[in-house]
């Protein structure tokens, strides 16, 4: 069987015309350009997605050792989270610096590794859910709490509505854009006093959420899940947290609380409020260095050796970052690690900006749709992308191939009645406080339900008109002004 040569020059020797050498330089082009695109798909971008993941991974680690790792002649300056203090942090920060030690070796199993870092990477996204849970359970409370008035208060002024119904919706336009305005808008819906029926809720609900009826339920399902946790009644948190736990216990709405103990609890929440935010921001550097780690995994079996002596040759960093957080404690950085930092400087947007180049020459000598062999370099450069995005915690395994069919409207109003019903039952043994508090908090992730100026003046007019109770009002519009971008 006669097998085609791989070098077409030998092809086009004894060619007898003139159409056929033409043809022949034109296959040869064609080929070389194919074996061109193919190395750049197969050697060069794994080379600089292995750069990007190995240069960020560990600068990453080392921000997260100074981040909770306090210097031991205690001259810190700035605020340091001891990680060690923190429940079931250590437990992560420990499983990573594992996978850190054994990436750095000669020859690693990258997908051993790789398995490690997916499975620790799914428990920091529950763990990250705990704490945005917390989170939104404690702006519940705070909501209530700001609106409480002690017994010992002195009597507020009376409010005039007009007018400051007039100054709020002048600050809300004053965004200038659409978005900033919208988002104006729901910043103030969540803090004005929530004055409308359950049936009203629903409808609104109802309405607003059908923009999604055309797209597919995953989205809707997103929104939903914000909403639920926006309101406290989903199923998370799973693992407790028990300072936070003991936080909730304590908060109770006496009738006759006084300014004192209201001082005292809203000085409990606000700490909670910190701790949380330290979890959060441990989790997130956490997670960073640990995504760019795993695109560094990832491309580490087709890169070539320069990309990956050069990553190697920043191990001293790792070495410092590894060693800071198994003492707990952590001298400035050496004169050695600040050398190697400077040596990063300018990488990955250099390295970012070849990738588009060569992608751009991939796609100048290609059809669009990649070769079947080529397929799985651009499935895994799709992840690694998204590793690489700011965007904490998103799904890396959906390639967006699988169709959904459209949700339908149906669906939204089975979705809503069930939210609702779900909704109304844990509020219906809570105070009238609780239970605005989290009908309000749903509105940050409904779509503004306004189609002018006017209506949006006059829901404002309407909620601080028809509140009575002074304290609330007064309170509330302070709350609103404030969250006015």
């Amino acid at each position: 069987m006669f097998e085609r040569s791989k070098d077409l020059s030998n092809d086009c020797i004894g060619v007898e015309s003139t159409t056929d050498a033409t043809i022949c330089r034109l296959l040869r082009s064609r080929w070389e350009v194919k074996m061109l695109n193919d190395q750049v798909v197969t050697r060069e971008l794994p080379g600089r997605y292995l750069k990007i993941g190995g240069v960020q991974g560990i600068t990453y680690l080392y921000l997260l050792s100074e981040c909770c790792v306090p210097l031991e002649d205690g001259s810190e300056q700035e605020h340091v989270i001891p990680f060690t203090e923190l429940e079931m942090i250590p437990s992560f920060i420990y499983e990573l610096k594992s996978i850190a030690s054994a990436l750095f070796e000669n020859d690693p199993d990258t997908a051993e590794l790789e398995t490690r870092a997916a499975s620790l990477r799914e428990k920091l996204k529950e763990f990250a859910t705990d704490i945005y849970a917390y989170q939104d359970i404690l702006k519940l409370h705070e909501y209530v709490l700001a609106r409480t008035k002690p017994v010992d208060a002195p009597a507020g002024q009376t409010v005039n509505d007009e007018a400051e119904a007039r100054d709020i919706l002048t600050a809300v336009f004053k965004a200038g854009t659409n978005a900033a305005i919208n988002e104006n808008i729901s910043a103030v819906i969540s803090q004005l006093p929530l004055r409308m029926t359950k049936a009203r809720y629903h409808d609104i609900l109802d309405n607003e959420l059908k923009v999604y009826a055309d797209g597919p339920k995953s989205a809707f399902d997103r929104n939903l899940f914000l909403m639920k946790m926006s309101a406290g009644i989903s199923d998370w948190p799973h693992f407790g947290i028990a300072r936070v736990e003991n936080c909730l216990e304590m908060i109770k709405y006496p009738e006759d609380i006084d300014s004192a103990s209201k001082a005292k609890l809203e000085e409990e929440l606000r700490k909670c409020m910190e701790l949380l935010d330290d979890y959060r921001d441990v989790l997130e550097l956490t997670v960073q260095s640990l995504d760019c780690l795993m695109v560094y995994m990832k491309n580490y079996n087709d890169a070539g050796k320069d990309e990956i002596d050069f990553v190697l040759e920043l191990k001293n960093i790792v070495d410092e970052s590894l060693e800071n957080l198994e003492k707990g404690s952590r001298r400035k950085m050496s004169d050695r690690v600040m050398g190697l930092f400077s040596k990063t400087e300018g990488i990955v947007d250099t390295e970012f900006e070849k990738i588009t180049q060569n992608l751009s020459r991939f796609l100048k000598g290609s059809t669009p749709e990649p070769d079947r062999e080529l397929k799985p370099y651009f499935d895994r450069f799709l992840i690694c992308d998204r590793l690489l995005s700011q965007s904490y915690y998103a799904d890396i395994d959906d390639t967006g191939e699988t169709e959904e069919e459209p949700m339908g409207i149906p669906a939204v109003e089975k979705e809503v009645d069930e939210f609702c019903g779900i909704l109304f039952e844990k509020t219906s043994a809570e105070s009238k406080m609780l239970a605005r508090a989290r009908m309000a908090a749903t509105f940050t992730n409904v779509p503004v339900f306004f189609t002018s100026r006017t209506e949006v003046m006059n829901y404002v007019l309407g909620s601080i008109g028809g509140c009575r109770d002074q304290y609330e009002k007064e309170v509330s519009i302070k709350l609103a002004r404030n969250m006015i971008v």
